[in-house]
């Protein structure tokens, strides 16, 4: 069906379309880009089945080889908040969230920033009471109290 005898591109000089007879530079490039599709189909399938795993446990990748675990939910509440809502087509067309989503997400953003200036402020605090030798604060590695305002991105 693909090299019917009368075509667009019949001639008296040529009797068969050109994508009849392929040179073999373009079995070659056919291959190529075959070999390829392969390649991003694989990929692809790979990292979606990465992020469904992480979405089903409800811990992302890096957790996991912490080896910190998500809270138990069903799936289906994990994927409500990955895409925003209950099931619809929305989920597959590039859509910015919804208000109640960037609501949501922007209380968290917030509850996490105030999480991490307390945890700044407390260890701030340990450093301040650290035990001193000649003058100079000593972490109980035995660093100065430079080290640990340069490891903590100061100073």
């Amino acid at each position: 069906w693909s090299c019917p005898r009368q075509s667009r591109y019949y001639s008296r000089h040529n009797p068969k379309p050109s994508f009849c007879n392929p040179e073999p530079h373009d079995v070659i490039l056919c291959v190529i880009n075959f070999v390829e599709a392969l390649l991003f189909v694989l990929f692809t399938g790979c990292m979606g089945a990465d992020q469904f795993e992480a979405i089903s446990k409800n811990t992302p990748y890096i957790d996991r080889l912490q080896g910190i675990k998500g809270r138990q939910r069903p799936i289906c509440e994990n994927l409500k908040d990955v895409f925003g809502g209950r099931f619809s087509l929305t989920w597959f067309l590039p859509l910015p969230p919804s208000r109640e989503a960037r609501a949501s997400f922007n209380k968290m953003l917030y509850d996490t920033r105030a999480h991490l200036r307390k945890e700044a402020q407390k260890y701030q605090q340990e450093i301040d009471q650290a035990p001193t030798v000649q003058g100079e604060a000593v972490d109980h590695a035995g660093g100065s109290n430079g080290a640990l305002r340069r490891r903590n991105g100061s100073g």
